[in-house]
């Protein structure tokens, strides 16, 4: 992909004013599908596979909401409904544009790709270039999801 469409692609989050309420209310419409296929494909890799034994379960909050809210999923779309409701109980506004005040501060990649297609309504083509940057950051390592990897068009 080039950088000009990289940046093109970027102003989907960069001049979009929906805000945390907007995105509750898409994510109860049934039609949004719990995860995609890269964000599916990246939590195997990023913290899926890593959390097999359990040894990282602690770490993941998020997670634990999931066995208690969620019976025991772990969906993109469940991960970002727990992220906005988190951050509304801690002084968010319903108002608040989510671009501003939160997409930056996500470094789960899994949540980023999953926002990038559901939310952003980003093309296949940066998905895919976003995906295979994921896939090569996390697929030799034993790397954990605490530092989100250098995105390539990330400015």
């Amino acid at each position: 992909m080039k950088i000009e469409e990289a940046e093109k692609e970027e102003t989907k989050i960069k001049d979009n004013d929906i805000t945390l309420a907007d995105i509750l209310n898409k994510l109860t419409n049934e039609n949004i599908v719990n995860d995609t296929e890269y964000s599916e494909k990246i939590f195997n890799i990023e913290e899926g596979c890593k959390d097999e034994n359990g040894n990282l379960k602690s770490y993941f909050s998020w997670k634990d909401d999931a066995d208690n809210k969620n019976d025991h999923m772990y969906t993109q779309k469940f991960h970002l409904k727990n992220y906005i409701e988190d951050k509304l109980n801690n002084g968010y506004s319903a108002t608040e544009k989510f671009n501003t005040k939160c997409f930056g501060r996500i470094k789960n990649c899994a949540l980023r790709i999953y926002i990038m297609e559901i939310v952003y309504d980003m093309s296949p083509e940066y998905l895919g270039a976003y995906n295979k940057i994921i896939n090569e950051y996390y697929g030799n390592s034993n790397r954990n999801n605490r530092k989100k990897p250098k995105f390539i068009f990330d400015k």
